[in-house]
């Protein structure tokens, strides 16, 4: 059997875009620069079929060859697994036993042959439970870029006694709930006839992913899973004490652990659960003296001492910063940060590589030396412990005319390192345009309301997100907040690689050839060109505007009744749009 991409099942290609959309959605929140690619591995089951793999996008990065030993591999997983009691057996249910048990072994197999390909390459790659389609088991393989996949901290061990998987981190535990969604659709009916494979948003997917997270804390203190630590912690982050706000550290520990000293010890523990009395207890607690629980109590008060062997991942801290904001700790590392309920990784200052991406992407003719000063401007600028706001805009000195009456104006300078502290020091943000020249200083920007911001965040935020979404002139604003993260305003989604462009191009391309395309599909692909056209080349918007037409002309042949879809202009490959008239009211 060769590596080619199979046609399995009448919604495939609608299934593979959909998961490839909910994954950049995903792991584009956590992460942007994660860049997850999707696939589809069908294993051939039975001798008429022929025995092999087959890959859809085709090939995907592997070669058919590459999973010749998937069977002998299977079997020895499936031997250990019923040796060491990994599959739970279901005496009421002996098939569902042995079909899970089947499933675990090729999951496992293939996780395996992954691990090897990927162990140097640039991605890591991640396999979904197989679902039986047809003469096939079918699974999803999810890839990650590597480097920003291991810049985040994370745990070592992904097993609670060797045996029962854990999640190590928030991008795991968000791979573990993407991969689960993907596999309860494969094996549901008509996979990919649904508009979300998922069911849920990806804010949904990420605070599944949070809570998976703090299970793994709750193994190590207390031997099992069962409770819900998330939301608790949540809750008791939101009560107030006498108005003050939830602030705190609480060690989260084994009863008797030796680096978890005991200076208070209460005589009767209480139940985590139990919020308003816990929120009480934590306005006692600071850093040198925390409340310890073991996961489902309070037991006393006390602090870390000596030095806690971090390979032992049995010692957390949780630390309440304030109204609905809390982290996660290991070893002294973020394993997640939560802000009224929705979890994400801590922000790091802006890379280098990500900020000039954004600028050039913004600013298409802006040149290297101007990359370069504007850099230093930023860095600069982000060690300002009171937070402040860089805007950089084409229009800078007709916008410091403008907002003249609420800006300080300057004679257009270029701002050296000693002065960036001096401007940065005042509310208002510093206003420069493209070659860091600097226009006004400690500006109150305007803007209408708009639907892309969020209570959440603070007013320096939100009033760069008002002014970026309605200034007439391309612009980026840089939002420095207090506690050292940098947000950029507007958020550009990631660039779309050219694998992912070839994937949905590769679906149109099956659309094409076939007597009976599929509506559906077609509009997700129109979608997704629509979104990324930015990333198109001249010869494939001519290939999608040639199959687009032929596509719909047989959608439109084969209708029994009136079809009501979008219809699509020509894709042509974008330029940058001009600056628009400024169009602010004037007395």
């Amino acid at each position: 059997m060769t590596g080619s991409a199979p046609k399995i099942w009448p919604y495939q290609s609608h299934y593979l875009l959909s998961a490839l959309n909910a994954a950049r959605d995903v792991f584009g929140a956590l992460d942007e620069q994660l860049a997850p690619q999707v696939g589809l591995l069908a294993i051939a089951c039975n001798e008429q079929t022929g025995p092999g793999v087959l890959f859809d996008p085709e090939g995907f990065g592997y070669e058919p060859d590459e999973f010749k030993d998937l069977c002998q591999i299977a079997q020895k997983v499936a031997a250990d697994a019923e040796q060491n009691y990994l599959v739970f057996i279901d005496v009421d249910a002996p098939h569902d036993y042995e079909h899970h048990l089947h499933a675990h072994a090729v999951r496992t197999a293939v996780q395996d042959i992954l691990n090897r390909k990927d162990a140097s390459g640039d991605f890591v790659s991640f396999v979904s439970w197989p679902a039986r389609l047809n003469e096939f088991l079918v699974a999803v393989i999810l890839r990650l870029a590597r480097r920003p996949f291991e810049s985040h901290y994370a745990l070592t061990r992904d097993r609670a006694f060797e045996r029962y998987p854990i999640a190590t981190s928030l991008i795991t535990a968000a791979t573990a709930e993407f991969l689960d969604g993907c596999g309860r659709a494969l094996a549901g009916p008509s996979p990919g006839a649904q508009h979300s494979i998922l069911g849920r948003e990806a804010d949904e997917v990420i605070r599944a992913a949070g809570k998976r997270l703090m299970r793994t804390p709750l193994w190590a203190t207390s031997g099992h899973d069962v409770g819900n630590l998330y939301d608790a912690i949540n809750t008791i982050s939101s009560l107030t004490y006498e108005g003050e706000e939830t602030t705190g550290l609480t060690i989260l520990a084994r009863r008797g652990h030796p680096n978890a000293v005991l200076d208070l010890t209460l005589r009767r523990a209480i139940e985590l659960r139990e919020f308003r009395a816990i929120r009480k207890l934590i306005e006692i607690a600071s850093d040198d003296l925390a409340l310890i629980s073991d996961g489902a109590q309070v037991y006393g008060f006390g602090r870390m001492s000596g030095a806690y062997d971090a390979a032992r991942e049995d010692l957390f801290t949780i630390n309440f910063l304030g109204y609905y904001n809390w982290e996660l700790r290991h070893g002294g590392h973020v394993l997640m940060r939560v802000t009224y309920g929705q979890p994400h990784l801590p922000h790091f200052p802006v890379q280098e590589q990500k900020f000039k991406s954004d600028l050039r992407r913004i600013f298409a003719e802006i040149q290297p030396p101007a990359l370069e000063r504007l850099w230093r401007l930023v860095r600069r600028a982000g060690r300002q412990q009171r937070g402040t706001m860089v805007v950089i805009s084409v229009g800078a000195a007709q916008e410091a005319e403008r907002l003249e009456a609420q800006c300080i104006r300057v004679d257009p300078l270029r701002v050296d390192d000693r002065l960036v502290e001096l401007v940065t020091a005042i509310d208002g943000a510093v206003l420069v345009d493209v070659d860091g020249m600097c226009h006004a200083i400690g500006v109150i920007l305007d803007g209408l309301a708009s639907r892309k911001g969020t209570p959440a965040r603070g007013a320096r935020y939100n009033s760069a997100v008002r002014y970026v979404e309605h200034t007439p002139y391309p612009c980026l604003a840089v939002v420095i907040s207090e506690e050292g993260s940098i947000d950029l305003l507007p958020e550009l989604p990631p660039p779309v690689s050219p694998e992912d462009v070839e994937a949905v191009l590769h679906t149109l391309r099956d659309l094409g050839r076939s007597d009976r395309p599929e509506p559906r599909t077609f509009q997700r692909c129109m979608e997704w060109f629509s979104e990324n056209r930015n990333s198109l080349s001249v010869e494939q918007c001519r290939e999608i505007n040639t199959l687009k037409a032929e596509i719909g002309r047989r959608i439109r042949e084969r209708a029994t009744s009136v079809v009501h879809f979008m219809t699509w202009d020509d894709f042509e490959p974008c330029e940058p749009a001009p600056p628009r008239e400024p169009a602010h009211a004037t007395d």
